[in-house]
């Protein structure tokens, strides 16, 4: 006495009526099953910037006005805050390569020449070392406190970023870049404060933190109309 899974005195006509109308033309199934439907959506969900998570931890239910307005994934706000935290970084990486590549020249086309010693830029800091991890050159605003690099140069052949703690000019974001003048190797070192890339990521948080609680409040307000 039960159509679609309920008694068919509480089935409304019109409920029945599809059904039955389903059945009468072949009750027809997805190819596939049902999880075609599924299948179908990804494309339009990542088409608009959207991501599929798949057997995410589910840390808690959003409850507004006796609505539920959203799921909190365990892992949602970190990684929101991860992506953005990585490309603000890269953006800054790309900055000292592209302030490095013209010294790199110079210092190539013309190897007796002074470049680095004759450096007084603002806010960037240059060193030339050999593979022995000697410094060469260093920028006049070096003269009184150089870098602080750490332990000695690994052997690569690809640019490497660290991040430095620097007592007077503060958190610094450095650039090793390897190159060969002739047959010997050198590195030179670039350093730039991360005030802005910090400033950016304050910025991306508070406003976190404020829209996200207005947007539930919002959401819950909506739901309860509804």
């Amino acid at each position: 006495d039960k159509y679609g899974g309920m008694p068919a005195r509480y089935m409304s006509f019109g409920l029945q009526a599809m059904v039955m109308r389903h059945y009468c033309n072949g009750a027809y199934y997805p190819v596939g099953g049902a999880k075609a439907f599924a299948d179908a959506l990804v494309p339009v969900i990542e088409g608009a910037g959207g991501k599929i998570r798949l057997k995410a931890k589910v840390k808690e239910f959003l409850v507004e006005n006796g609505a539920v307005v959203g799921v909190l994934l365990a892992a949602s706000y970190l990684g929101f805050y991860a992506i953005y935290s990585g490309e603000v970084r890269a953006q800054l990486d790309r900055q000292i390569l592209n302030a490095a590549r013209p010294v790199v020249a110079d210092l190539i086309t013309d190897p007796n020449e002074q470049d680095v010693n004759q450096l007084n830029v603002p806010e960037e800091y240059f060193e030339l070392l050999d593979a022995s991890s000697r410094v060469l050159q260093r920028s006049k605003n070096l003269r009184e406190r150089p870098l602080d690099l750490g332990p000695s140069r690994p052997e690569i052949s690809q640019p490497v970023f660290r991040t430095l703690e620097d007592a007077e000019r503060g958190r610094l974001r450095l650039a090793l870049v390897p190159f060969r003048r002739g047959s010997e190797l050198l590195w030179l070192a670039l350093a730039m404060p991360t005030r802005e890339a910090d400033r950016a990521l304050a910025d991306i948080r508070g406003m976190i933190l404020v829209l996200l609680p207005l947007s539930l409040l919002l959401t819950a307000a909506v739901s309860a109309w509804y």
